[in-house]
């Protein structure tokens, strides 16, 4: 399980890599709040990767072609033999702009079949990072915020009366806005770089909030 979570951080820092950004270390896949410190990637740039798949432009289509080839050519020379996860999502890509490139030379007749693996890698890995806020924190103010997955809110108080719900969205990177319905106010804040502050603006007030372990 460890090996297959370093091959899959591997393919997020090749992501990083093909949008023309150094990584010095690669970030895991997921991180596991509270689980200590989390290696951060730009979602804009993973964003960026995948609308490269919708393009008919033939110099993005060489560019990309020339890189997976690149990177399909050196991971078979790094593991000799081996058929990981990595190989498989390079090749599924480098097939995807194969066919592209194909397509753009002979026309429509050119079906694409490939690059379903992997575009589907670069959605559930953005949507994880997206979802980082997801789970229980020590609002500024003294009251517990809960962030769900589907993009629900809550907050409670010393008392039922100071409690209420709003909704949470991404607005790039580790950027996200809440508006909070009953008071019908908006926080805007960063998450930190190891998933564990939330810092930014409370109804217009600056205030940090920390996660709940």
């Amino acid at each position: 399980m460890r090996r297959l979570g370093s091959l899959l951080a591997g393919v997020i820092a090749a992501v990083i890599f093909l949008c023309g950004s150094f990584l010095g270390e690669a970030p895991a896949a997921a991180q596991v709040p509270c689980a200590g410190v989390g290696q951060e990637f730009s979602l804009q740039q993973m964003r960026s990767t995948l609308k490269d798949m919708s393009t008919e432009d033939p110099a993005i289509i060489d560019r990309n072609l020339k890189n997976y080839t690149f990177l399909v050519e050196h991971w078979r020379v790094v593991t000799p033999g081996q058929e990981n996860p990595a190989v498989r999502l390079y090749s599924d890509a480098l097939e995807y702009w194969r066919e592209k490139k194909a397509r753009l030379e002979l026309g429509d007749t050119v079906e694409v079949h490939a690059g379903k693996r992997w575009a589907s890698f670069l959605r559930a890995t953005i949507d994880k990072e997206e979802k980082r806020i997801v789970g229980t924190w020590n609002w500024w103010n003294g009251y517990t915020v809960t962030f769900n997955e589907n993009g629900g809110a809550s907050y409670r108080g010393s008392s039922l009366v100071q409690s209420g719900v709003g909704r949470w969205q991404n607005t790039g990177g580790n950027t996200y806005h809440v508006h909070w319905l009953q008071s019908k106010t908006d926080d805007y804040f960063t998450l930190s770089f190891n998933g564990m502050k939330l810092e930014g603006k409370y109804d217009g007030k600056p205030g940090v909030s920390t996660r709940k372990c």
